[in-house]
């Protein structure tokens, strides 16, 4: 890891692979530490402030996604891979604490995972969201309503989800109330990419041909449209 300047706007560090490519990443909510995510199944935890590599994890077939959340007093680590499997570690001890397995006969890559404070873990495996309890590790119920997802985040502490599909829909569940609480069509193509603020009240949504819309979250009413000129 080189360190650099943490001035704001300026390179803080360089992370360079030794022998693979990076596939997934993400940033803590206290803005403290980096989880990453490689071809050769390597998970990295960093520390953003000194550049130390604090932990690193060895899981088999490429980690395509990766996610941090705080359970009480504990950071914990989920990592998806590319043979379908999801592993979740307590960290800094690095324990092992649960592999979690989604169903079907074909192993297929977990392309996004996502976890809120309140143990609500969503994962996306061959288009379909899964939604898991992390004390226990136990599987709670499929999105089968929505069976063609693409992207998703989990906000308000893991109570909500915002997921993006390829019928060009944003909806919002309520993990508490599975049932959908809102959908719509604000791209009219399909959906790659979905963001909520921090505070929660807007969300972004970017797809097909570049374009992306702000939308407030509680009525999913568009207040922003940006495309490339």
């Amino acid at each position: 890891v080189d360190r650099q300047s943490s001035t704001f706007g300026q390179l803080v560090f360089t992370m360079k692979p030794l022998k693979s490519s990076f596939l997934s990443m993400t940033l803590s909510h206290d803005d403290r530490h980096l989880a990453t995510g490689a071809q050769d199944g390597t998970v990295m935890m960093v520390d953003i402030v000194s550049g130390e590599v604090l932990a690193t994890l060895k899981e088999q077939g490429p980690i395509t996604a990766v996610a941090l959340t705080q359970l009480e007093r504990s950071t914990v680590l989920i990592a998806g891979s590319g043979c379908g499997g999801i592993k979740v570690w307590d960290f800094p001890s690095g324990e092992s604490l649960h592999c979690l397995a989604q169903g079907g006969k074909e192993k297929c890559a977990v392309t996004s995972v996502s976890a809120g404070s309140n143990g609500r873990l969503v994962t996306v495996s061959n288009k379909m969201a899964s939604i898991w309890d992390l004390n226990s590790g136990h599987h709670l119920y499929n999105l089968t309503d929505c069976t063609d997802v693409t992207c998703l985040h989990v906000a308000d502490e893991g109570r909500l989800l915002v997921t993006g599909s390829e019928d060009h829909r944003v909806r919002v569940w309520d993990l508490e109330t599975p049932p959908i609480s809102q959908t719509t069509k604000v791209l009219g193509k399909n959906v790659g990419a979905v963001s909520v603020s921090p505070c929660g009240g807007y969300c972004a949504v970017g797809g097909e041909g570049g374009t992306v819309v702000v939308c407030e979250l509680d009525t999913l009413q568009p207040v922003q449209r940006l495309e490339e000129e």
